[in-house]
């Protein structure tokens, strides 16, 4: 200790460095000596070690000699009085932190002799407004100045090659940063929400700008990105809101993750050279193109779109949102056209694939509603996911033979797209891809090929007509050596009147010939191991389990079956009446869903589960009759009518004698708004607990006679639609039928 400062004193070569003491010591202004003497020896100082003054935050003014060189790691770390410093002439390194928080410092002058830097030197210092930087200094190490919230303007000189990562880091108030010719390395986030810069010059060495170099710089209005440069990292420009305007060099081949992400701003991207945009790999939320929407060649916005010749492939979010391109023409060359690549391009009404194209990436095409027609050349493989989703203008579609896959959602909110023809070659067609489409007609070329397609869910939404080639297929028979039905590729068709179904059929998948509303007849040829129609029932039946899987208008259900697949009767809108055999003890979720016309059902007693939605929506239904003598609970939604806000199917439950209070307090079947006690059972008119050629008899004469008496009439009304005629004498022969 010598004059109150310590020090580490050294006999080869003689020279003293001022070391770490009690923080309290220090306070006021200090001076270090260029010299000391102990023992009758001068000893020059020379260097200030490791945390010399490490938080001595009483201390306002340091005087430093010009014997000194170095200025050690933390040397002042939060040296928070200290509101100024002169380094000296001969000092040639600054150590890691040396400056660090020292919160009080104005300005400071690195000399021309510094050499290094260590990481974070004056990183936090909160009140900095100015900084020189000397000749020698070749790198900015990283985090040198992050957090200098009052500086506004830096000047790097000529010498320096490199600024390193955080370099100059949330500096809230820098509005001007100079960068000399020779720096041709920027680190990451370098200058990360530096919010008040507007304006910077990317020097024309710079080869990559690294990951969020410039997050968050709000007020720059524009950037040009030099030829040098190949590479953009991720986050690079994310949060520039401020940004409107960029210009990106013909050296760019790869824009990172998220780097435009937030620029709201962007309206225009100028760009040199069409040929090395086309090639540039881009994710689709990195394309300036995203936000900006305007893309201009040479000065000129991109009107006519004219891909040049060699590119092969138009990579994924090349030409996103460009709402000013009407027309593209692609060169003989391209082979695929990747995803998002003219996505959202709304003024896009012509564009020519060639024949070489095999594939057409997911959301290609999407929100093209301009388009109103295009040609998929025979070559095309594959359609991506959402390649054409929300082209509003399309009208017709023709699917070549040499597509195999339709993805998912491909043609999804073609509103107006009324007609598509699938080729032969088509194996899969994803969820959803015609949904939303408006289809009245598809035309097949092969029934074949159409039955072994794989369809997922929602592949068709709306009700059509099938062609195969020029004639509509009326009376659906399916090919001899099919051995499976995908549930989907028929559903919808309205207009088939009658389906075959051969006995190489072993598997019918769910939902099979669903909203064919028009259909009069199924039948399933004899000998099938699987399925069968019995008794001419106009249904498909499950052989071994005894369960009908598909119904119709005109089914009648065998007194054998015991359950009925949820679905089986799913919009079969022609249906007016059906009666469940007492033998049945499940009836499946959905079954008579979407009846729209049926008015009357009738529930024997052995019924004991009725799946959820069973006769949802079977807004005619007037009458309901269960001869369920111990009712048990049932979803709510077995009868709701969900047209109209989940309400109850306005209808009448007719139950046992005695048995009302029970249904009363059951839940499910509590929500009718009326339930009367009913003696009879339906189509025992004689009422002697049998259903034979009596009952027909005495129903006839009624019919004759007509009375007055509504007890009466409920008792003959056998189809419950309110009227007694010919048509209840047909049912009950089909009741007598269907118990023999």
């Amino acid at each position: 200790m010598i004059d109150g400062i310590k020090y580490n004193l050294y006999q080869y070569p003689l020279n003293a460095e001022v070391i770490e003491y009690d923080k309290d010591v220090y306070t006021g202004k200090v001076k270090i000596p260029k010299t000391v003497i102990y023992n009758d020896r001068t000893y020059p100082v020379t260097r200030i070690a490791k945390r010399a003054f490490f938080q001595c935050s009483g201390m306002t003014s340091v005087t430093l000699p010009n014997t000194l060189t170095s200025i050690g790691d933390g040397a002042f770390y939060e040296c928070s009085g200290l509101t100024s410093i002169s380094i000296p002439d001969n000092v040639t390194s600054i150590g890691v932190g040396a400056f660090t928080n020292c919160t009080g410092l104005k300005s400071v002058i690195i000399p021309d002799n510094v050499e290094t830097i260590g990481w974070g030197a004056f990183g936090c210092c909160s009140e900095l407004t100015s900084i020189t930087i000397g000749k020698k200094l070749s790198e900015i190490p990283d985090q040198t100045f992050i957090g200098c919230s009052s500086l506004s303007t830096v000047v790097i000189p000529d010498n320096v090659t490199k600024v390193g990562a955080g370099a100059f880091s949330e500096c809230d108030n820098l509005a001007s940063i100079s960068l000399g010719k020779g720096v041709n390395s920027i680190g990451v986030e370098a200058f990360c929400n530096c919010k008040k810069l507007t304006s910077f010059i990317i020097p024309s060495g710079i080869t990559i700008i690294e990951k969020g170099t410039f997050r968050g710089c709000k007020n720059l209005t524009s950037i040009d990105i030099p030829n040098s440069v190949t590479s953009i990292g991720d986050d690079a420009f994310r949060y520039c809101d401020g940004l409107t305007s960029l210009s990106v060099g013909k050296g760019v081949k790869f824009i990172g993750e998220k780097v435009f992400l937030g620029c709201n701003k962007l309206s225009s991207v100028y760009i040199s050279d069409l040929k090395a945009w086309c090639e540039m790999s881009c994710g689709v939320e990195s394309n300036p193109l995203s936000n900006a929407h305007h893309l201009f060649y040479n000065g000129e916005e991109i009107k006519s779109l004219i891909i040049p010749n060699g590119i092969t492939a138009i990579r994924e979010g090349s030409f996103i949102n460009c709402e000013s391109i009407t027309s593209v023409m692609i060169p003989n060359s391209v082979i695929s056209i990747g995803s998002s690549s003219f996505s959202g391009c709304h003024g896009l009404t012509s564009i020519t694939i060639p024949d070489g194209v095999t594939s057409i990436g997911g959301s290609a095409f999407s929100g093209c509603s301009g388009l109103t027609s295009i040609t998929i050349p025979d070559g095309v493989t594959s359609i991506g996911g959402s390649a054409f989703f929300g082209c509003s203008g399309l009208t017709s579609i023709t699917i070549p033979n040499s597509v195999k896959d339709i993805g998912s959602y491909a043609f999804y909110d073609c509103i107006n797209l009324n007609s598509v023809t699938i080729g032969s070659g088509v194996t899969t067609i994803g969820t959803g891809a015609f949904s939303g489409a408006n289809l009245n007609v598809i035309r097949i070329l092969d029934l074949e090929a159409y039955c072994n397609i794989t369809f997922y869910n929602g592949a068709f939404t709306s009700n059509h007509h099938l062609f195969l080639n020029d004639k509509e297929i009326i009376d659906l028979v399916i090919p001899d050596n099919i051995a499976t039905i995908n549930g989907l590729a028929f559903g919808k068709c309205t207009y088939f009147k009658s389906v075959f179904i051969p006995k190489s059929v072993t598997l019918i998948t769910a939902n099979a010939f669903q909203d064919c509303c028009a259909l009069i007849s199924i039948v399933v040829e004899d000998g099938n191991s699987v399925y069968d129609s019995r008794d001419n029932c106009n249904a498909i039946i499950e052989t071994k389990e005894n369960e009908l899987i598909r119904g119709c208008q005109t089914t009648v259900i065998p007194s054998s079956v015991t359950s009925i697949r949820y679905s089986a009767f799913y919009g079969c809108s022609g249906l007016t009446s059906i009666t469940i055999p007492n033998g049945v003890t499940n009836i499946g979720d959905a079954a008579f869903s979407h009846c729209s016309s049926l008015t009357s059902v009738s529930i024997p007693n052995s019924v004991t589960t009725i799946g959820y939605g069973a006769f949802s929506d079977c807004n005619s239904l007037k009458s309901v009759r269960s001869y369920i003598q111990t009712p048990y609970h049932i979803s709510t939604g077995v009868f709701k009518d969900y047209s109209l806000l989940h309400q109850m199917i306005n209808a009448t439950l007719y139950v046992p004698v005695g048995t009302k209070w029970l249904y009363e307090s059951r839940e499910g079947w509590n929500l009718f708004p009326n339930i009367v006690e009913i003696a009879t059972i339906l189509g025992d008119v004689s009422e002697d607990g049998e259903i034979n050629e009596t009952d027909i008899t005495l129903l006839a004469n009624y019919i004759i006679k007509q009375h007055d008496d509504e007890t009466e009439k409920l008792k003959f009304d056998i189809n419950e639609d309110g009227i007694v005629n010919v048509a209840d004498i047909v049912k009950l022969v089909n009741i007598i039928k269907s118990k023999h």
